[in-house]
């Protein structure tokens, strides 16, 4: 009879532990379902840019690779051997004074270049810089700062020297207060290396 009236008075103890236990499992799974909701929602609004290939000439086109996202306008930063100033790229991702840089690009691969005469050098260039885009989605406008590389490809003789895009990588996106680091585009052009190792990053949950 005692064990029986021990076992009655353990009862609203072990519903209660259940009780807490499931409180905390729903805890744990509402707490994930809002950080994969926060997740979904920066990622629709967050901004990837991309550039067609260019053929004969240096050119550079971009536009968000969502098609719910619209650019409004941007400028890009690049290395200051390059270009000590911010060039613009109109709504229609066009980088209007892309002419500007083609000559610095041009003298800095071709310091690099020993080319007999009636002979061809190929090579090309990793150039990182930023894009500061402004840019509208699902009815609000956004401010992004990231860094790209153009690939570029570059074909140069004695007689002249061309320069393609091939293609246009994002790198990373840069938090809020940090904004573009021109040390970061300086001292690339400093080191003598005209490559840029892309990060590793793969598709995860941050929990």
């Amino acid at each position: 009879m005692g064990i029986e009236l021990n076992f009655v008075n353990a009862v609203p103890w072990i519903i209660s532990l259940v009780a807490l236990l499931c409180s905390f499992r729903s805890f744990y799974v509402a707490k994930d379902a809002k950080q994969l909701s926060l997740q979904i929602y920066k990622g629709e609004r967050s901004i990837i840019l991309h550039s067609s290939p260019s053929e004969g000439e240096l050119e550079l086109n971009i536009k968000p690779i969502d098609s719910n996202q619209v650019l409004l306008s941007a400028v890009a930063f690049f290395p200051k051997q390059i270009c000590d100033k911010e060039v613009s790229i109109d709504a229609a991702g066009k980088m209007t004074s892309l002419g500007i840089i083609q000559p610095a690009i041009k003298k800095v691969l071709e310091s690099k270049i020993d080319c007999p005469k009636d002979t061809a050098a190929i090579g090309g260039m990793n150039l990182p810089f930023y894009i500061k885009s402004y840019y509208a989605c699902k009815g609000e406008t956004y401010t992004d700062v990231s860094l790209y590389t153009m690939d570029i490809k570059s074909i140069y003789t004695n007689k002249f020297h061309s320069l393609n895009l091939d293609s246009l990588v994002f790198m990373k996106r840069e938090p809020k207060r940090t904004g573009v680091d021109q040390n970061l585009l300086d001292n690339f052009m400093e080191s003598g290396d005209k490559s840029f190792v892309i990060p590793s990053k793969y598709p995860e949950l941050n929990t």
